[in-house]
């Protein structure tokens, strides 16, 4: 092949993430598996076979960068057939098996109780993992791209937002039912989503916004008004995440600033830096005050040990541990979870996820899913650190910004199910991809040599 087809197979490569990515994010935003969900799986198909052609071998990455691809494992161990012998064995699946067995009916015998609710779930990690695996092939150029992309659908989130609690409960523009009929949620169906959603981003532009103005303090040429537009970006969101009413939401806001202080710090050029986090920290928490003040205090006047997500987890712990070592398999949760509600307080709502997504990947893949929680801590560590360590160079910054996007969401699954939708794991494979892309070698990542930009 030679270079004009390799670049025009590059530019049409990028041209198909960022419209697989811009896609998540729009139809995405739910846990339910809508249809939307499946447009979204047909690009990011198109998109692998893409990275597929000419050589398949050019698709998997050297080194480590293919590690987050062992999740995919997940929900394929749990489509696997097993004898009905053993499969009665495994968890709290022996009553099922006798209760089967009194009508004359032979289980269908699979890892995961429900074989479909696995395949489904495998369906659903394809849009990450393709993109992930086309962002760790891209230039840093390209990647920045991506960003301002992302940059774009988060300020066009909040708008919807506002527009969504102008026009009240019954709002057209709420994209999904059920929704959170009281509060901003942007493409999403559930608030705490969309916070989420939005405090990955936050990092994101405050290290943008904190590079140009160390720059332009150190006497380079910048535009005043890509600072100040950064700056208006920065405060936006934070009135964005306040408008959801999420508490864990406003944590992660608050979170993030203070996470914003050491990556301004290792900067090389501060002077500016520290200016403007203070301005969008004093402005952000100023229109939050005057406009969503009366929602955070009714949020924050609720007794956080009367909240039912605490109630649901305690009844989802038992449930876990009756799995076995298996788990019942990925999509299983509202099944096993509802017996056990059923025993110890009625309760008229359809709960559907457990609110610590790490309680939930417990109970439908027991310890093969916790393996893979802690694979992927552990290599998000392992990189982020990595990133941190290294001296100034291209693409320094916005990898450390990633690494604090990454934390803030690893940390809201402990309270809530953030990554069960696909917008939310996009943007993870995106900022995750980032981070190993700039920690990692060339030769590791088999990728081009980063263009040498300051950011």
């Amino acid at each position: 092949m030679d270079h004009s087809n390799e670049e025009k197979s590059g530019t049409a490569q990028f041209v198909l993430t960022a419209v697989l990515l811009c896609a998540a994010i729009v139809l995405g935003g739910s846990t339910r598996g809508v249809l939307a969900d499946s447009l979204v799986q047909v690009l990011a198909l198109l998109l692998v076979a893409m990275l597929l052609w000419p050589d398949p071998r050019r698709l998997v990455p050297a080194g480590t960068a293919w590690l987050p691809l062992l999740v995919l494992l997940i929900p394929l161990l749990a489509c696997l057939p097993m004898p009905g012998g053993l499969w009665s064995t495994l968890g709290a699946r022996a009553p099922l098996a006798g209760e089967l067995a009194s009508v004359q009916v032979r289980p269908d015998a699979h890892v995961g109780l429900i074989a479909y609710a696995a395949e489904r779930a495998l369906w659903s990690l394809l849009p990450a993992a393709a993109l992930y695996l086309s962002v760790l092939r891209l230039s840093l150029a390209r990647q920045k791209q991506l960003l301002a992309l992302l940059f774009a659908f988060a300020l066009i989130g909040v708008i919807l937002g506002f527009a969504q609690l102008a026009d009240g409960p019954d709002s057209a523009l709420r994209l999904h039912r059920p929704t959170n009929t009281v509060s901003a949620v942007g493409f999403f169906a559930n608030r705490n989503h969309f916070a989420s959603f939005l405090g990955m981003v936050l990092p994101l532009v405050l290290a943008a916004a904190a590079w140009y103005a160390g720059e332009r303090a150190a006497g380079k040429r910048i535009n005043p008004l890509v600072i100040v537009g950064l700056i208006g970006l920065a405060v936006v969101l934070i009135l964005g995440v306040a408008l959801t009413g999420s508490r864990a939401g406003l944590g992660l806001g608050m979170l993030s600033l203070l996470l914003a202080i050491p990556l301004i710090f290792s900067l090389r050029h501060r002077r500016g830096s520290k200016r403007v986090l203070a301005i969008i920290a004093t402005v952000g928490i100023a229109l939050t005050v005057q406009f969503a003040l009366f929602g955070i205090m009714q949020k924050l006047s609720v007794d956080p040990l009367t909240d039912s997500r605490w109630t649901m987890n305690q009844l989802a712990l038992p449930a876990a541990q009756d799995q076995g070592a298996l788990g019942a398999g990925p999509g299983t949760f509202r099944q096993i979870y509802q017996p056990y509600e059923a025993r110890a307080r009625p309760n008229p709502l359809i709960v559907a996820h457990a609110h610590n997504d790490y309680l939930e990947v417990w109970l439908e893949s027991g310890w093969p899913g916790l393996a893979a929680i802690a694979l992927m801590l552990a290599y998000v560590a392992w990189f982020g650190i990595a990133v941190w360590r290294q001296d100034d160079g291209p693409g320094r910054l916005t990898a450390r910004a990633c690494t604090i996007a990454l934390l803030l969401v690893l940390v809201h699954s402990a309270l809530d199910y953030p990554l069960r939708t696909t917008s939310n794991q996009v943007v993870f494979a995106l900022l995750l991809a980032i981070v190993v892309r700039v920690a990692g070698s060339a030769r590791e990542t088999r990728v081009a040599p980063v263009p040498a930009t300051a950011a």
